[in-house]
């Protein structure tokens, strides 16, 4: 028991200095493999769901859908904790989900 609170423990040391995640939306039968990338704001503590482009970035927001970082800003754009982040954003996401469930896209 000891050591898994030791590892624990490490493992959310070591996730404090995460500054992005990549996450998969799994192909639905509209096209293939896609993913967002979840970025912590620089020097912050706050979140944003983003469409991982290298010019161009958009944010998802609810009930917004993806809009541009440049036209909503910072604040607009990192406005998640890290959890909210990663359970959040657009409908594709539904089978990633099910599958962090344990079931596949099959709902198996």
């Amino acid at each position: 028991m000891q050591d898994d609170a030791a590892t624990v423990a490490t493992l959310r040391e070591q996730l404090a200095f995460a500054a992005e995640f990549r996450v998969p939306i799994l192909d639905v039968g509209v096209g293939g493999y896609g993913e967002e990338v979840v970025k912590r704001a620089p020097g912050g503590t706050r979140w944003a769901v983003t469409d991982g482009a290298f010019s161009g970035l958009r944010a998802w927001g609810d009930g917004e859908g993806w809009r541009y970082i440049t036209d909503i800003g910072r604040a607009a754009t990192y406005r998640h904790n890290r959890d909210q982040a990663l359970k959040g954003g657009p409908p594709g996401r539904a089978a990633r989900d099910g599958l962090l469930r344990g079931r596949d896209r099959r709902g198996r």
